[in-house]
C-alpha cells in the first residue's frame, strides 16, 4: 500500500484535490445561490464531483502501484489480497451510495489488482509464506 501513496504524491492528487474543491464549491455556490437548503444542495453536488475525481486518482494511484511492484519484480497480487480483506471487513457501498464515496468499489479494485498480477513481467510474492508467518509473529509481540 505504500507504493499506493507514492503513486497519489507522484500524481499531486492532494494539490489537485484542494484546487478542485475550492474551484468547485465557488462555482456550484454560483450556480445555487442563496436559497433554503441551498448549502445543503451545495454540500451534496460538492460531494458527488469531488466522488468522482477522488475515485478516478484512488484507480491511478492502485495503477501506478501494481506497475511499481511489478518493476520491482514483486506480484501485484498483495493489492489483491488487501482489497479482500477490506471487502470482508466492510464489503462494498450499495449502488447508490458507491456515486458518493471517495474511493472505487473494492471488486472493482480486486478484480483490477488480480489482472495485473497476471502480467508476464509480475514476480513471485516479496516474502515465501514461512518468512511472512514469522514477521506477522514479530509484529503481534
Amino acid at each position: 500500500m505504500l507504493a499506493h501513496e507514492i503513486g497519489h504524491v507522484v500524481n499531486r492528487d492532494p494539490t489537485r484535490n484542494a484546487l478542485r474543491t475550492t474551484g468547485s464549491v465557488g462555482i456550484l455556490g454560483l450556480l445555487f445561490g442563496d436559497f433554503a437548503g441551498g448549502a445543503v444542495m451545495l454540500m451534496l453536488a460538492e460531494r458527488l464531483v469531488s466522488a468522482q475525481y477522488s475515485q478516478d486518482a484512488e484507480t491511478k494511484a492502485d495503477e501506478f502501484a501494481a506497475d511499481t511492484l511489478s518493476h520491482a519484480g514483486l506480484s501485484p497480487d498483495a493489492l489483491a489480497t488487501f482489497f479482500t480483506r477490506l471487502q470482508k471487513q466492510g464489503g462494498d457501498a450499495d449502488a447508490l451510495i458507491g456515486h458518493f464515496m471517495s474511493h472505487p468499489d473494492l471488486a472493482d479494485r480486486i478484480s483490477a489488482a488480480q489482472k495485473a498480477g497476471e502480467t508476464p513481467n509480475a514476480g513471485p510474492p516479496a516474502l515465501p509464506d514461512d518468512a511472512w508467518r514469522d514477521l506477522r509473529d514479530i509484529c503481534k509481540s
